[in-house]
């Protein structure tokens, strides 16, 4: 399924990106989805960045925890690695990958954000996943547009 999603991202969109990026133009001049890399690690302690107990997952909103408040997207968790086309950009409910009581809110892998991508997959299945579950080269909109 992976290799579906990087295959169809890459066409529709990545060849857009690399064209864009040859010729010197910036990255948001480019049409199209941008492919993000799932980061789904948690900072811990003094400098820790480990992989979550669970999965990343879409969520039919742009808000935190999902899974609990009945809006996460059934069938599109994620780990590490995973690479998904990003088709826009929306501010929702901010985010951390740390515990804001523990030494972690002083790790140098800590991330907070309210940005979150819209993520649609070939078979039609969409949602939006928090930047602080993206790569560092995946976060800051990528150029992307604001989802309407």
């Amino acid at each position: 399924m992976v290799v579906a999603v990087l295959a169809t991202a890459l066409v529709a969109g990545g060849a857009g990106w690399l064209a864009a990026r040859a010729l010197g133009a910036p990255a948001a001049a480019s049409a199209g989805p941008a492919v993000v890399t799932v980061q789904n690690k948690v900072a811990l302690g003094a400098e820790d960045l480990v992989e979550d107990s669970g999965p990343a997952y879409l969520s039919s909103r742009a808000i935190a925890f999902c899974g609990s408040r009945g809006c996460k997207e059934d069938g599109t968790d994620v780990v590490s690695g995973a690479l998904l086309p990003a088709t826009c950009t929306v501010v929702g409910e901010r985010m951390w990958n740390y515990n804001l009581d523990s030494p972690a809110a002083h790790n140098p892998h800590r991330v907070e954000s309210a940005l979150w991508y819209r993520v649609t997959w070939p078979d039609g299945r969409s949602g939006y996943l928090s930047e602080v579950y993206l790569d560092p080269g995946s976060r800051g909109g990528l150029g992307l547009p604001a989802c309407g």
